[in-house]
């Protein structure tokens, strides 16, 4: 259902490897020694992602290489944050770059924002079942982030989604000249419904 939701907001869905080199890991709050690969495949490929976000930047670059400047893409996948088994964790990852409406001889120019992409995570969690009005909004935001310009979405205490834009140093690295937006949904985090029981009659 939410991959549905984003490929009908315009989002394309990528499949990429969990593998990053040792800097770009670090950049995402990564690198910890557990997550470094024994035999990687290629000198690039050697810790394993701590944010999807990271290999989609990856996928952005190799497009905007190629001359495309306005891309909407997602991935539904794991990330690892240790090696126990209750550090792999799924999430729902995704970004937008470039302009939302082409200039034409009716429209000014408009770039994706913030608020285009936070739209997007509430329309994709309202999709598989969350009531919106019980997210709480915060702005400590992980340190990929813009630290003026992004969220932290949670119900209680529990992490819900990180959305906003990319920090400017990671875009810089990355190669890119505008704001790249950006966010992640930790879809295990969401509290299942309790069930109400039903008292039968006698």
């Amino acid at each position: 259902i939410a991959s549905k939701t984003l490929a009908n907001r315009g989002y394309s869905e990528v499949i990429t490897f969990s593998f990053i080199n040792e800097v770009m890991a670090k950049q995402f709050n990564g690198g910890i020694e557990e997550l470094i690969l024994v035999n990687p495949i290629s000198s690039e490929l050697t810790h394993m992602r701590p944010s999807i976000i990271s290999t989609l930047l990856v996928a952005a670059q190799r497009n905007l290489n190629l001359g495309i400047d306005t891309l909407s893409l997602f991935e539904v996948g794991p990330i690892f944050k240790g090696d126990k088994p209750d550090d792999q964790i799924s999430s729902i990852s995704g970004l937008r770059f470039g302009s939302k409406v082409k200039k034409d001889w009716k429209n000014s120019l408009q770039d994706f924002d913030f608020y285009d992409v936070k739209l997007d995570v509430l329309k994709t969690l309202e999709s598989i079942g969350v009531k919106i009005n019980s997210l709480q909004t915060y702005e400590n935001a992980p340190s990929y982030f813009h630290p003026g310009r992004s969220a932290v979405l949670k119900i209680g205490q529990k992490l819900i989604a990180n959305v906003g834009e990319i920090h400017p140093q990671i875009t810089d690295f990355y190669g890119f000249k505008n704001s790249i937006f950006s966010f992640e949904i930790f879809y295990e985090n969401i509290p299942t419904p309790k069930k109400v029981k039903v008292s039968r009659p006698m």
